[in-house]
This record gives C-alpha cells, structure tokens and sequence, in this order.
C-alpha cells in the first residue's frame, strides 16, 4: 500500500478529538459534482503510544467515496473509491497519512471542509537516488547498523536491499549483507552501473522489537510504500488495524529520520561524496576482477592436472 503524509498548518491548536467530530458528522459541503455519497467509518477509539519520545494520539477512519470519473471514449461515470485515513496528533499539531498520492490534499480538503489557502501542507519524505546508492555501500560493506540519535530512538539494521529502475514492476538486482560472494558483487556492480536509472529501493528493516518491516522508497515520487504482510515483531499480537498504523508511525518518525540523519551525518564528516562514490565502484569492480582471476587459476590448475594425468 502506498501512503503520502499531510500536516494541518491552521492557526490554531485542533485536538483529535475536534477532528472525530468534523469526520463523523454529515457535512453537505463535502459533496460536489467530483465527489459524492462520502461514508466515514471510525475504526477504533482513540489510542496512544509513546514515538521518539513524543507521545502520540491516534485513529484512523475507512472512507468510501463515490468518484466522477470522466472518459474519452465512453460515458462518463461515477466509480467507487476506498480510502484508509490515520489521523495522528503529536505536540499538538495534526497530521494525516493516507493511503492516496495524486488526490490525497483534494480528499483530505473534502473530508475537513478546508476553504482557505495553506490549511494543509505536505510533509513527506524525499529521497534522492545518491541516499540509494550510499544505503546499497552500507549494506555492501556490511556497515548495515545505524545507531538512534537520542535515547527514544533504537538500533537500525539494513537487512538486505531490493532494486528497481523505471516502472515499478522493473526488478533490477537484490544484494544483502553477505559480503563478497560473486552473486553480491554482480548484484551491486548492477546497481551501481544503473545508478542513475535507480528510482525505488526496497528494504528490510531491522527494528527494535520489529524484525521485519518492508518498505519501498521512491526518490520520484514522495510516497512510501509497506507490505504489512511481511511484518514480523511485537506487534502481531495487536488487532491488524492498530499493528499497521503503528508501523506506519515507527517508520515516519522513528525509522526514516534515523535514515535521513546518518546519511546527512556521513556527508558532513567527509565519509559519502562523489570520490567516496568512485571508490566504492573501483572496490566492488576489484572484488569482481579478483573472483574471476581466482577462478581462472583454479580452472587453469585442473587443466594441467588433466594433462599430466593424460600423459601417463
């Protein structure tokens, strides 16, 4: 599932508790031409749980919508649409994940009957194809550990990395933490060669009480991507709702700035840059080179042995 993040930036503190009351109560300024028939349906009471030290409120709402879809070729129409909301508050400010991306701001602006300019603003996470390729170093050089900056933040491990290039559907190459076994370094001098074609990564994350979270990142679009169906941790004892909200928050708050910190902190210690980026690529090109000689010389070896056994 694909999910974009929003912040409410009205003046003004809004409670969670202000926001139920907003979604749950029949509002006709919500219904257009565009959109229409809404039904909002809370899927919990409100919870809590302590994130990087903040604690956080949270709900989340199952919407359906009926969608005017125009059509070049045929009548157009109106098509269901089904949408999962979080809303969380932390610090007292409001924010929405939703699992939309092109329509997420229109629909959340529907749902709160926002009318002014600047009521909601995104607060995404962007990623550059350079943050791919110092990730695919690090998981490379077995250097997969990244420590928490503060003391409400764990230890991170980058478990293994999955490539992909154009669509989304465009495998590249895969590579884990096993080093230098041939497999690996051909999987890394393919991610390296198509670097500059490398839009999404995905990656295993290894987190405090979460042994697996999967996730997908994007560096064209600022969406992020979870397959909760790979979750294994803690939270597989909790009900599904509150398990993939809560891994969605680990990952917004916790997960991604750890990722965001350690590469900002190697490119300020001189640690990731181009000439860091180039030696890298000689390494790997090294790593290769040498597995190909120590496999000639073994096959040149069997071949003089043949031969002496031959002539006997």
């Amino acid at each position: 599932m694909q999910f974009t993040r929003w912040t409410d930036m009205r003046k003004r503190d809004v409670t969670l508790e202000e926001i139920e009351t907003v979604l749950l109560n029949k509002n006709e300024d919500r219904e257009c031409e565009k959109y229409k028939n809404w039904n909002i349906e809370k899927q919990s009471s409100i919870s809590s749980n302590i994130f990087n030290g903040n604690e956080i409120k949270y709900n989340s709402y199952k919407i359906s919508v009926d969608y005017f879809q125009p059509n070049i070729d045929i009548n157009s129409e109106y098509i269901s649409k089904k949408v999962w909301l979080i809303v969380y508050e932390v610090n007292k400010k409001i924010n929405y994940i939703i699992d939309r991306n092109s329509d997420a701001r229109i629909i959340i602006r529907r749902l709160m009957s926002y009318t002014g300019k600047g009521e909601i603003e995104e607060n995404n996470i962007e990623f550059k194809s350079d943050e791919f390729v110092w990730l695919i170093s690090k998981v490379y050089n077995q250097d997969n550990f990244f420590e928490g900056s503060n003391d409400f933040l764990g230890n991170l491990y980058l478990n293994n990395i999955k490539g992909f290039k154009g669509g989304t559907e465009d495998f590249l190459t895969k590579i884990s933490t096993e080093g230098e076994s041939v497999m690996n370094i051909i999987s890394t001098l393919s991610f390296l060669i198509e670097s500059k074609n490398l839009n999404q990564i995905d990656i295993d994350f290894d987190y405090k009480e979460h042994t697996r979270i999967s996730v997908r990142l994007n560096s064209n679009k600022k969406v992020m991507t979870v397959d909760f169906n790979k979750y294994t941790g803690k939270l597989l004892k909790d009900s599904e709702n509150k398990r993939n909200i809560e891994i969605l928050i680990i990952l917004y708050t916790e997960i991604i700035p750890i990722i965001k910190q350690s590469y900002q902190n190697d490119i300020e210690a001189e640690l990731w840059n181009n000439d860091k980026f180039i030696e890298f690529i000689k390494e790997v090109r090294q790593a290769l080179n040498g597995k190909i000689e120590s496999r000639l010389n073994e096959l040149s070896s069997s071949s003089v042995k043949l031969k002496e056994i031959e002539s006997c």
